[in-house]
């Protein structure tokens, strides 16, 4: 091949000129921490390797490939700054114009937003029903219009069943419900008047296969498989 991509799992370094680019860091998945993936690979087949996250990767795909093509809006949607900012910069090099979501890492989100060009920065607590109804105005009067919704945004709180609260569910479960009213309001406020538009939820295995230490996040993850079928 002329080159090579990778699409991994993370936590994994991007930048590339750190000694560590390309490995994948400090993972809790067993036998995978402090793992170069870049430099054997490239050093094998003696071409270069591109190195980003998995869920950039697949969002980039869509972008490409898949229920993105063809389409001038991609509002990406997630909670954190790590694979949503892979992301936005993924998408924004593609030439989609992309909505910067955050919760609460502004200065980050802004930066990212102002380094992407025509990209916005955007703030909600996708858990509280307010924040969302107002994220969804602003998206009206930011951007016109939303082709595409990734619901990615997620929370997780490792423990034992036996050891983890109500209120530990609750706050797992909430970004689960979240997902729900955005995606209401995103059809209602744009794809239905339309008649036209996509909507990507990105799940996790776990959904399928369980996790005794994350069982809140496991049972929201299959209801957001349900949620997608049941859209569809």
């Amino acid at each position: 091949p002329a080159a090579v991509g990778i699409a991994s799992f993370g936590p994994v370094e991007l930048r590339p000129g750190n000694p560590r680019y390309g490995y994948i860091t400090a993972t809790p998945k067993p036998g995978w921490t402090d793992t170069d993936l870049v430099g054997p690979i490239g050093s094998a087949l003696g071409v270069p390797v591109g190195f980003d996250t998995d869920v950039a990767g697949a969002a980039l795909g869509e972008g490409r490939w898949g229920a993105a093509r063809g389409l001038s809006t991609f509002v990406y949607m997630t909670v954190g700054t790590g694979i949503g900012a892979a992301c936005c910069r993924a998408l924004a090099a593609d030439g989609f114009r992309v909505g910067v979501h955050y919760r609460s890492s502004e200065e980050k989100a802004r930066a990212l937003a102002e380094s992407l060009g025509d990209a916005f920065a955007i703030r909600a607590d996708i858990a509280v029903p307010e924040e969302v109804d107002a994220l969804v105005a602003e998206l009206k009067d930011v951007a016109g219009r939303v082709d595409v919704l990734v619901n990615n945004a997620g929370f997780n709180v490792n423990a034992p069943m036996l050891a983890m609260k109500l209120d530990d569910y609750d706050a797992v479960a909430a970004m689960s419900r979240g997902a729900w009213y955005l995606t209401k309001g995103i059809l209602r406020r744009f794809m239905l008047r339309r008649k036209s538009g996509r909507i990507i939820n990105i799940s996790s295995v776990v959904g399928h296969t369980g996790n005794p230490g994350q069982i809140p996040y496991t049972m929201v993850k299959a209801g957001l498989d349900a949620f997608a079928k049941s859209l569809a």
